[in-house]
């Protein structure tokens, strides 16, 4: 059973359709990144599938069942800067916030639940900071308490936006091997990326869009330089290394 499917998903902004028609399957267990230009529709394309925004059509489905019968399964991870990071709140509080899904609408976090999130704040180096209130945190740290948020949830799939965007290399460091101890539980990610550079060592299949789907599979199927070229239009961003090949298959 594939850990997403998307059929004909379209989604946008009032009158303005920013993605038209993705039909994918991801299979479950492996790291996905998005990538494509700027406006291309990454970040749409994470909120077309949690329904969250106001046009969105197509069918989409999360371990064989519609997003409702699922939602307790799917962490999502938005950007920075769509927090409002000077509301006094402390890093736990930020945290627990990823147990209310499992709790009922008249139920407080157990001692169970905050155990949780102490446990996924250690998982992110941010133990320490448990009572810290969170604008007083680096963007690095604040990013590790958005993810550890995820982490407390024990959700099967994360779907995250830009996660490393902003962060210092230790951070950095941190995500990448939280993504292999995820993957080795059998757990799910895709993730928006812009570094091209890092994507064969960060991740394990590639979704490539540019206001609908160029191409989307296992990186070294389809990181193709005929591939990049139609998703960033011609323009491609500086590559280091990647070993691309046409479809021809010559370098």
């Amino acid at each position: 059973m594939n850990a997403l499917t998307t059929h004909n998903l379209s989604a946008g902004y009032q009158a303005n359709k920013v993605l038209q028609n993705i039909s994918l399957a991801l299979p479950q267990s492996q790291a996905t990144a998005i990538i494509g230009p700027n406006g291309a529709g990454k970040s749409t394309l994470l909120k077309g599938l949690m329904n969250l925004l106001p046009q969105v059509s197509g069918e989409v489905s999360f371990f064989g069942e519609p997003l409702k019968k699922q939602y307790h399964n799917i962490a999502y991870v938005p950007q920075r800067e769509e927090v409002d990071w000077d509301f006094p709140i402390c890093v736990l509080d930020v945290v627990l916030m990823g147990r209310h899904g499992q709790l009922k609408f008249w139920q407080r976090p157990s001692k169970h639940d905050h155990q949780l999130a102490l446990q996924s704040l250690d998982k992110v180096g941010m133990q320490a900071f448990a009572q810290r209130q969170i604008s007083q945190l680096s963007g690095g740290q604040q990013q590790r308490v958005f993810i550890a948020r995820a982490l407390a949830q024990q959700a099967k799939l994360y779907l995250m936006d830009e996660p490393f965007a902003g962060v210092d290399i230790a951070t950095e460091k941190a995500i990448v091997a939280l993504f292999k101890q995820l993957k080795s539980n059998q757990q799910t990610l895709v993730c928006v990326h812009h570094d091209l550079n890092t994507l064969k060592d960060y991740f394990d299949w590639v979704i490539m869009i540019n206001g609908g789907l160029v191409a989307y599979g296992p990186i070294q199927e389809v990181l193709t330089l005929d591939n990049l070229n139609k998703t960033y239009d011609g323009r491609l961003p500086i590559l280091q290394n990647l070993g691309l090949v046409n479809s021809e298959g010559s370098n």
